[in-house]
């Protein structure tokens, strides 16, 4: 069988990435930092603050980190192997002044070391370069100079490290984790929050033409569907009378009647939050 073939079929035996929720998002993150090494956390944190591909993460640059822009971007690059959907992702002010601590402090994490002659303290760190990549490798040879972590190296990684955090929090398929969970997870997380689907696609650098396979990455559950919904309605009942509540149609900017439509033959809405979304959609 053809490697194409072969790793298409590897894949669709594994599935879609899953998305996980805020709190285990950042469990996942504190888990990679406690058992593997801060520059591997950060990248991985990377993936889900920006809603990169595993590659496009390790491919960066100090250089992509367009701080003074307005507004301040990270750029991605079309590059060989991870230059899939280049283009500029708006980096929020939050997001800046933990780059920028990045940058100034770095991230240092206490460990213990031991060899023969007992144990001690090592502090590991990563601090953000001042040129280069942004992620280079520790594993060089001498004539190899700023070479990038590989996307092997974060895909095997992750792959062990899943094991370990679905041990840990067991119940949860998160040994299904993957290197591309933090994209999945920016995507959905975006859509739960009701940002629009023209919005979330650019953020995701998405062609126009890539919409069913965006609304695959957002994994939505009964509870975030719920939890818009109710933010959305236009009136609250309280008792026998009704208090005015948000104007209606919020989360559904961007979203067609077909797509609730496919959502609800998904078994991603249910009978009565389609007819309610419905409701809203339509203005009835």
């Amino acid at each position: 069988m053809a490697r194409s073939k072969l790793a298409k079929k590897q894949k669709s035996k594994v599935g879609q990435a899953p998305a996980l929720s805020a709190r285990d998002w950042q469990r996942w993150v504190k888990y990679v930092l406690e058992h593997h090494t801060t520059q591997m956390a950060v990248l991985i944190e990377f993936t889900g603050l920006f809603a990169l591909r595993c590659g496009e993460a390790c491919a960066l640059k100090v250089s992509d980190l367009l701080l003074q822009a307005n507004p301040p971007q990270l750029r991605i690059r079309k590059t060989k192997g991870a230059g899939k959907s280049p283009g500029s992702i708006p980096i929020t002010p939050e997001k800046v002044e933990y780059i920028q601590k990045l940058q100034d402090e770095g991230l240092v994490w206490k460990r213990m070391g031991k060899n023969r002659h007992g144990s001690w303290n090592v502090m590991d760190t990563y601090k953000i370069p001042d040129k280069g990549h942004l992620f280079p490798s520790k594993k060089r040879k001498r004539k190899e100079k700023n070479k990038p972590i590989t996307y092997h190296g974060v895909w095997s990684a992750v792959n062990k490290l899943g094991k370990g955090f679905a041990k840990k929090y067991p119940g949860n398929d998160f040994e299904k984790i993957r290197s591309h969970s933090g994209r999945a997870t920016a995507i959905t997380s975006m859509m739960g929050q009701g940002v629009s689907l023209p919005m979330s696609m650019k953020f995701a650098r998405r062609k126009p033409g890539s919409m069913r396979v965006h609304l695959g990455y957002g994994q939505l559950t009964c509870m975030d569907v719920y939890q818009a919904v109710s933010c959305a309605s236009p009136t609250q009942p309280v008792g026998p009378v009704t208090v005015q509540g948000p104007s209606p149609g919020g989360f559904l900017n961007g979203i067609t009647l077909k797509n609730l439509v496919e959502w609800h033959e998904g078994n991603k809405l249910t009978a009565q939050e389609f007819s309610r979304a419905k409701q809203l959609m339509l203005g009835s």
